[in-house]
């Protein structure tokens, strides 16, 4: 009995063990017609015994694996390629590859491959872990469009998203992320901007997902249509109350003044393809909301992002006239009327979103209205001068009804 047991010990001792370095890669944007894209996976044997893959596969048709096949021996690595091929098969992926080996810390291991194919896109993908610029094909409207900036590697607010077990069943959710415009310069990152900001939506503040209302690239018929979601939902459910967040190109009307969203489609030198701020601000006032809060990631001066003029006749920026608030309003703003919304470059996010997502995920969405101002208007302008020696101050407005109370509201 005792040889059995010292035998038996002795054969469990000596086994192999796979040791995974990662199991996941995310490949960031590719173009849909950039070609195929491949990551490896190195792992370890960590065991005492030869590391034999019997089966590497992959759980759809669209990867292609290749693998090692000799034994891999105690202390050595091994590796799996896998190659994806984003031609016909546009949106967000999430992808997963088996290992079976006769490893002894379990035969199944698995991988995980991810990313985002842009519709149509070529001269979008380099398949590195550096900062990628999408070369984007100019479309016929005259204009000297400014690459795109795509982040391959995800940042610190993209990871890691609190989970809330509670549920915000009053709160309704508008989220307009236009990053690729028709006739003026696309807006780095809005879409990662506003992606990560509808995560946060549903996993911290715990808004169900049917009350978001997500337009990516929005038109003004896109605009109006969420609107008009949202304002239904304001006048027929009880209780309800409202977050409506908003990145992209904003401008003023040179005559009035008056500040107006641009939908993808729509042209800075015609309000009437833009929306307007005031009509958006009066609409929802005069709902049944309980509360209507707006982060405003855009400026209103006729700049874009990088400082320069969206329409090229206009050589400088115009403060645009400041909107009257009605009903129980609070819009955060990413800069003051006569100011630039700028980009973080190093995390791939709008300057002003980025702090409204780190805030949201270091107090798990349990922040006041007045706490999570104070720690974007500190940061923001201190981000703003050291790394573009511009000012950017984000600015908070309320209407009367709400600016004794503001400070003390939450989201969640």
């Amino acid at each position: 009995m005792l040889i059995f047991v010292v035998m038996s010990l002795s054969v469990f001792s000596q086994q192999a063990i796979l040791s995974l370095h990662s199991d996941t890669y995310n490949f960031g944007r590719l173009g849909e017609y950039d070609g195929l894209v491949s990551t490896t996976f190195t792992f370890t044997n960590t065991g005492s015994a030869p590391l034999v893959l019997t089966e590497v596969r992959a759980l759809c048709g669209c990867t292609v694996t290749k693998y090692s096949e000799e034994p891999i021996t105690p202390n050595k690595q091994g590796w799996v390629t896998v190659t994806y091929n984003p031609n016909g098969r546009p949106g967000r992926f999430s992808k997963s590859i088996i290992i079976k080996s006769n490893a002894g810390n379990g035969t199944t291991h698995k991988l995980t491959i991810s990313g985002e194919v842009i519709a149509g896109g070529r001269g979008i993908t380099k398949n590195n872990n550096d900062v990628n610029v999408a070369v984007v094909k100019e479309e016929d409207n005259h204009q000297t469009k400014q690459p795109i900036a795509t982040k391959t590697l995800p940042s610190q607010v993209d990871q890691n998203i609190p989970l809330t077990n509670s549920q915000s069943i009053n709160t309704y959710v508008l989220i307009i992320a236009n990053e690729r415009y028709s006739y003026l310069n696309h807006v780095s990152y809005a879409a990662n901007d506003g992606n990560i900001f509808k995560d946060y939506c549903a996993k911290t503040l715990g808004v169900p997902e049917k009350q978001i209302f997500y337009y990516e690239n929005a038109t003004f018929g896109n605009i109006a249509d969420g609107i008009g979601k949202l304002v239904y939902c304001l006048n027929n459910f009880e209780g309800a109350r409202a977050i409506i967040y908003y990145c992209g190109h904003g401008i003023p009307d040179e005559k009035t003044g008056q500040a107006y969203l641009i939908p993808t489609d729509g042209k800075g030198t015609n309000m009437e393809t833009c929306y307007s701020l005031n009509k958006l601000y009066k609409t929802l006032a005069t709902t049944k909301a309980q509360s209507i809060t707006y982060f405003m990631d855009a400026c209103f001066t006729g700049a874009n992002k990088e400082g320069s003029m969206l329409v090229a006749a206009r050589g400088v920026a115009i403060k645009p006239k400041k909107e009257a608030l009605t009903g129980k309003t609070i819009v955060f703003s990413a800069s003051s009327s006569d100011e630039t919304a700028m980009t973080l470059e190093s995390e791939g996010h709008g300057l002003f979103t980025y702090y409204l997502l780190k805030k949201l995920q270091e107090t798990k969405g349990n922040v006041t209205y007045g706490e999570l101002a104070d720690y974007i208007n500190k940061n923001v302008k201190k981000d703003a001068f050291l790394i573009n020696e511009k000012p950017q101050t984000p600015v908070v407005a309320t209407s009367p009804e709400v600016e004794d109370i503001w400070r003390t509201m939450k989201l969640k």
